[in-house]
């Protein structure tokens, strides 16, 4: 099983919601992320194409803040096992 998480508004890769998230063990958490001060739509794009990368048949996706509201709105990744926002 794989973990995609995506960051909140103002926010990045690296942060220390996935780091949190990495010291549970559960397994790899995967960042895919968005420049905060990007238009909405271009942002949309660039997650669905980070997305692709990295995404399997057991995919599940973690979202915080505007991170969820992303992920609620990559309703075309029909591979996504599951998602927390």
């Amino acid at each position: 099983m794989r973990i995609i998480y995506i960051h909140g508004f103002n926010s990045y890769i690296g942060s220390t919601t996935a780091a949190k998230l990495r010291a549970l063990n559960l397994m790899d958490i995967f960042e895919i992320g968005y420049p905060s001060d990007e238009m909405f739509e271009d942002n949309l794009n660039s997650l669905r194409a980070q997305y692709a990368q990295l995404s399997h048949d057991d995919t599940i996706m973690i979202g915080t803040s505007l991170g969820r509201f992303y992920i609620s709105k990559l309703d075309d990744l029909t591979r996504v096992k599951g998602n927390v926002m």
